[in-house]
């Protein structure tokens, strides 16, 4: 959330890396829900942006259940 509500450039940065990981339904989730609702700076949109292109849009959009596997 922290970097969510910085208007530095490395913030924006550090998201994009963590989404170059392969990350679980359930990650891609909680953070298309935190992007969705810190889209008061371009920047953010920018984040959420990227994570659409990367992660299907049903992961973002529809709530992932945490599997304890």
């Amino acid at each position: 959330m922290l970097l969510l509500l910085s208007d530095e450039k490395e913030s924006k940065e550090t998201l994009s890396k963590l989404q170059k990981q392969q990350l679980s339904s359930h990650l891609v989730w909680v953070l298309g829900t935190f992007y969705k609702d810190f889209q008061n700076m371009e920047a953010n949109k920018e984040v959420l942006d990227d994570l659409y292109e990367k992660f299907p849009h049903k992961w973002i959009n529809e709530f992932q259940e945490k599997r304890y596997d």
